[in-house]
């Protein structure tokens, strides 16, 4: 049974590949970060929501504890 086997070659990239390289890098970094602004400001005013219904909540409780005793 022979085995063949290839040579694969890979050049030193050259200063535009790593310019490319690290522009593609950045630009998808880019895009990450504003979708995760993007669902911090979705979710933003949605948890203010809560924690102000938790807070009417607690305090609607509290007084109307104090007219039922």
């Amino acid at each position: 049974m022979r085995v063949y086997t290839h040579r694969i070659y890979i050049g030193k990239p050259s200063p535009l590949g790593i310019i490319l390289v690290t522009l593609i890098i950045g630009l998808i970094s880019a895009a990450m970060l504003v979708v995760l602004f993007g669902a911090f400001l979705f979710l933003l005013p949605l948890a203010v929501l809560f924690f102000t219904g938790v807070i009417v909540v607690a305090l609607l409780r509290f007084y109307f504890r104090g007219l039922w005793d």
